[in-house]
Formats: structure tokens, C-alpha cells, sequence
């Protein structure tokens, strides 16, 4: 039998099994093309097709393609769960990534796996040197993260940028975002929820603030709320007295009951801190503290207006409730306390913080001593044009009417 010289030749192979299955004999063909019938029939059986599950055919070679195929998906999805892979990359990190695991994958797979241009690698390679938004985010971390300890961990992304932008200095809250997961910066959250249910018949009584959460002056309308705090195994009562127009903490107080007295005497401490201000009105839920006949008897003497939530309806009174949402989640629920002491202590240190330092979203990223500065220094300046302080009264009991 002559030796065949081309068994590597594809073209000789498909032109033998074409010739074949037209009809022309397998011992013809192999002395044709000087082959083994072992060969011969090795060549037959790889152009065979075969039925193989859901495949309605498939040979011999394109299964070896598909093991191949199969292979090089094993080692893209290997890649991702190496590098742990989020959906969007910068080209910066992900040619950082090929130059980790470049000696343990070829490059070409890790720029395909990558969805990187080779191109884009080769020059990464060729310039080292930091980009100009590289150089500027060396610039921002440090500032980031120390305004993040300054609020003790209570700003997020926007807060920073509030802060920053009063120092001189802009960045997008985007970016300021993503430097503060780079860094692991994660502002508090609550951790303590506390749910209250109270089946009663209430008593009516009027809701004279209807959700008019925005005035235009200091001392109209302030709002009060109480809510509760754990130390050791007992449970301390936190009472806020917040004015509207500014946002601000006029007056706290801590204490062992529930009770009406007090809420009198954080009243009357900012009440007195505060110029005893005329046509004031007080806002609260009906709790039988607030509803209790001592305490309507001493805002009467004071000549001081009430208001209502309805029952049931913690947004009447949402500014008080948005207070109690804050200091819960960016200090109270982060620490278990001892003693009251130090539950007086946070909370006291928390009101100067909020009251100076915390910008507030409503109003125009401002802090509360920010806006009554503003206000103040104004009703200077109108008084100096002529407007005096009985026409300032006036406007704003017309107002509260």
C-alpha cells in the first residue's frame, strides 16, 4: 500500500467523504488516495453527522470546537469571580486587574473577558503616570474623609458636598459618592426601631397647624415631640421643642416619666431663652402629657396656642418626627448606654451639633443658626429703613391667624 502524504490536508479529507457517500467504494478510494482503511474510516466517522440531545446534528469536529468554546468560557467566568467584577468598570481598573492576573490568564482572554482593547492595556503599560481626575480624587480623599469624622459619621454625599462647597471647594455628589465606597465610607444608619400602638378614645382636639411646616419668621409656631431611649434596663423619655422657621432645637429635656412636668419646664427654659415671644403657638400629638390639664392650664397663663396632631397621624407633626429619625440614626442607635448621664451628654453634644453645624436640606442646605443669623441681620437692616418692631409683631400674628 502506497503511503499517503497528506493526511493533514483538509481538503483531501472532505473531497474523500464526498466521493463516498456518491457511491464509490471504500477500497477503491483508499487506493486512490493511498490511505489505510483505518484512516479511511476515521474520516468517514468525523464527517458523520450525529443526533446528540437538542442538536439536531452535530460531527465530531464541532463538538472539539465546542469543548474548546466551553474551556475559554470556564476561564472568562473564572476571571470575574477573581477580579469580582461589578457591572461598570473604569478602563484604569480593569487594566489594573489584567495586571494582576496577567501571569495566571493570557492577555488577550483578559482584555476579551474585560470588554478591554488591547490597545487601551498596551498603553496603560507605556504610561504609568496618573491622570488628572486620579490627581484630583488624591486630593478630595483626604478632605472627604475628614469631614465624614468631624460630623462623626453622620454625612453622606450630599452633606460633604454642602461642606465642601462652603470651604471653596466643588465636587459633584456623584463623585463624592464613589471616593466614599472606595474608602468605606458609610455613614450611620438606625439600627433601633421601636414601633408604639395606643388603643384609647381620643378627645377632640383641634389641629390648628394643618402641615403648615414652612414660616416666615422666628417664635410662631414651634412643634414638640417625645420619644424614648434605653439605659441599662430602663427607658429615659427625650422631649424636643423645634421652631419651624428655622429648624432649630429651642429646648430638650430628659427625664425618668413621661410626665407633664416635663415637658413644662423644657418649655419654660426655652420660653425664657427665647424673649418670651407673643402669639406663639405649640404643636404636639395628643398624648395625655401634652392633653393633660396641668399643661394646657400653664400655656394658657403664658397665653401660648395649641395645636394637634389627629390620631394616629405622625406626619402632622413630621418635622418632630424627622428630629427624632436623625439623632436616632446618626448617634442614639449607635451606642448602648449606662447611665443617663451619658445619654445627657450625647444628646446635649447632638442639639449644638444640629443646630450649628448639620446643613438641612429644606432649608437650602443651610444649618438652622444660619437661617435665624440671616433673618436677624435682615430685620436689622429693614429697621434701620424705617420698619418698626410693632409692624414686624403685626405681620406676624397675621400670619398665625
Amino acid at each position: 500500500m502506497r503511503k499517503y502524504q497528506n493526511l493533514s490536508n483538509e481538503e483531501t479529507r472532505v473531497q474523500f467523504v464526498e466521493e463516498h457517500n456518491q457511491g464509490i467504494g471504500i477500497k477503491k478510494l483508499c487506493r486512490k488516495y493511498g490511505i489505510g482503511s483505518a484512516t479511511a474510516y476515521r474520516w468517514l466517522d468525523d464527517g458523520t453527522p450525529r443526533q446528540v440531545n437538542a442538536f439536531p446534528s452535530i460531527t465530531p469536529r464541532q463538538i472539539y470546537q465546542l469543548r474548546t468554546e466551553s474551556e475559554r468560557l470556564k476561564q472568562m467566568v473564572q476571571i470575574f469571580e477573581d477580579c469580582n467584577i461589578s457591572e461598570m468598570l473604569s478602563p484604569k481598573t480593569k487594566c489594573e486587574l489584567i495586571d494582576k492576573l496577567s501571569g495566571k490568564y493570557s492577555i488577550h482572554i483578559l482584555c476579551r473577558t474585560l470588554k478591554l482593547r488591547r490597545s487601551t492595556y498596551y498603553h496603560h503599560l507605556k504610561s504609568p503616570e496618573k491622570t488628572l481626575l486620579e490627581k484630583r480624587d488624591d486630593e478630595l480623599r483626604p478632605l472627604i474623609k475628614g469631614i465624614f469624622e468631624e460630623s462623626h459619621e453622620r454625612f453622606g454625599a450630599h452633606k460633604i458636598k454642602v461642606v465642601l462647597a462652603q470651604r471653596g471647594i466643588v465636587a459633584c455628589e456623584k463623585r463624592i459618592a464613589k471616593l466614599m465606597k472606595q474608602m468605606n465610607l458609610v455613614c450611620k444608619q438606625c439600627r433601633l426601631k421601636v414601633w408604639s400602638s395606643a388603643n384609647r378614645q381620643y378627645t377632640y382636639y383641634p389641629d390648628r397647624l394643618k402641615k403648615k411646616f414652612t414660616q416666615t419668621a422666628p417664635n410662631q409656631v414651634w412643634v414638640s415631640d417625645v420619644t424614648y431611649v434605653r439605659v441599662n434596663e430602663a427607658f429615659y423619655y427625650v422631649c424636643a421643642i423645634l421652631d419651624l422657621f428655622s429648624r432649630r432645637i429651642v429646648g430638650w429635656k430628659i427625664s425618668n416619666q413621661n410626665s407633664s412636668d416635663m415637658l413644662m419646664e423644657a418649655f419654660d427654659n426655652a420660653y425664657k431663652q427665647r424673649g418670651k415671644p407673643k402669639t406663639l403657638m405649640l404643636h404636639s400629638d395628643q398624648g395625655a402629657n401634652y392633653t393633660s390639664y396641668m399643661f394646657r392650664s400653664f400655656l394658657r397663663e403664658l397665653k401660648v396656642t395649641q395645636s394637634f396632631s389627629h390620631p394616629g397621624t405622625p406626619h402632622d407633626n413630621a418635622v418632630n418626627e424627622s428630629f427624632f429619625a436623625c439623632m436616632k440614626r446618626e448617634e442614639l442607635s449607635h451606642k448602648f448606654y449606662r447611665s443617663v448621664e451619658e445619654l445627657k451628654k450625647d444628646v446635649g453634644e447632638y442639639v449644638v451639633f444640629y443646630n450649628g453645624m448639620r446643613p438641612h436640606e429644606r432649608l437650602g442646605d443651610k444649618t438652622p443658626m444660619q437661617i435665624e443669623t440671616e433673618y436677624w441681620r435682615q430685620q436689622e437692616n429693614q429697621k434701620g429703613k424705617g420698619i418698626t418692631e410693632h409692624t414686624i409683631i403685626t405681620e406676624q400674628h397675621s400670619v398665625l391667624r
